[in-house]
């Protein structure tokens, strides 16, 4: 038993030793979150920033002001450890289907409450319906 208190921003990784039995790893992230700036992909548009930051207890992906994409029936969000759109699709946290550009948020601890801020690498453009991805954010 005991408290990890975070004195500066970054990440660190803590474990626990008893009797010589040292538990598994646990990475904490100290403050800041994670961002990336998209990329487009495959000749589709993606521009602006992405955000995952813990606010309140809660996991909240923020797109910025100047967010913009291409557009196909079926626009969405994704949470990602893949930019190929067939992985994404299988294997990636669906966050919300977009129709506009620009600013917004969104929860992901009422999506996947047990998501954590290093779960996932990329945030995906993706058009579902074709499984092609149209930009992604490098989370850092």
């Amino acid at each position: 038993m005991g408290v990890v208190t975070g004195l500066g921003m970054g990440m660190v990784d803590v474990h626990a030793k008893s009797e010589g039995v040292k538990s598994n790893v646990i990475t904490l992230s100290v403050g800041g979150g994670r961002s990336g700036s998209f990329v487009g992909a495959g000749g589709y548009t993606a521009a602006g920033t992405a955000t995952l930051n813990v606010m309140d207890n809660k996991l909240i992906l923020q797109l910025s002001n100047n967010f913009q994409t291409s557009f196909a029936l079926g626009t969405f969000v994704y949470l990602a450890n893949s930019t190929n759109g067939a992985q994404v699709r299988a294997s990636g946290l669906e966050v919300a289907q977009i129709t506009t550009n620009g600013a917004k948020t969104f929860d992901i601890t009422a999506i996947s409450p047990t998501t954590g801020l290093l779960d996932y690498q990329y945030v995906i453009i993706l058009c579902k319906p074709a499984t092609v991805t149209f930009g992604y954010a490098d989370l850092n």
